[in-house]
């Protein structure tokens, strides 16, 4: 009998794999202050859509940093 769990070369196949990325993906970027070189949303600005969205939203490349970039929504509705 084999068994699909590898300790040693990779204990996650496909969807666990998936998930786990994602959820640290989302655990980085919450914690900003404590992962180096990790960006988060830092401001928003402009008019409120009916998704609750802000027109531009502010990046800072990394925790201590003192600029951001703004990014502008583009709208891919149909008729805007």
């Amino acid at each position: 009998m084999t068994s699909t769990f590898d300790n040693k070369n990779n204990p996650l196949y496909g969807t666990e794999r998936e998930q786990f990325e994602v959820l640290k993906k989302m655990f980085y970027h919450t914690i900003p202050e404590r992962m180096p070189d990790t960006y988060f949303i830092c401001g928003e600005g402009g008019e409120i859509d009916e998704d609750t969205l802000p027109e531009y939203i502010f990046i800072c490349p990394a925790y201590g940093v003192g600029w951001s970039i703004p990014y502008k929504k583009v709208s891919y509705k149909d008729g805007e």
